[in-house]
């Protein structure tokens, strides 16, 4: 009886170790399942940053884009408007040539 009592000392002892470890062992899962929770929502962060200042680069970038475009716009204009100068120029340089030369012919005779 009294290794039977020893028996179930020793046992109810390596029980307690046994729940002592096993409680360990899940406060240990426990910790390392929420340092890795808060590692991925660092690195998640992280990301959301990253991802606002590419979205930023990006805006910027379109913008200066419609810049450039509007830009080349009115350097097509003024050079529509340039080609346009340049022909009444040219037009009203003839006329004028043609009225020296008329004047010209016209004093010869």
């Amino acid at each position: 009886a009294e290794e039977l009592q020893a028996a179930k000392v020793a046992l109810t002892a390596e029980l307690a170790t046994a729940r002592e470890v096993q409680e360990a062992d899940r406060e240990e899962s426990q910790a390392l399942s929420e340092a890795a929770l808060a590692r991925q929502r660092e690195d998640w962060t992280e990301q959301q940053q990253a991802l606002q200042e590419l979205e930023a680069s990006n805006q910027a970038i379109r913008d200066q884009l419609a810049e450039a475009a509007a830009a080349k716009d009115e350097v097509q204009a003024k050079k529509e408007g340039l080609a346009m100068d340049l022909m009444n120029v040219k037009v009203l340089a003839r006329d004028r040539y043609v009225q020296l030369l008329e004047r010209s012919v016209i004093q010869d005779l």
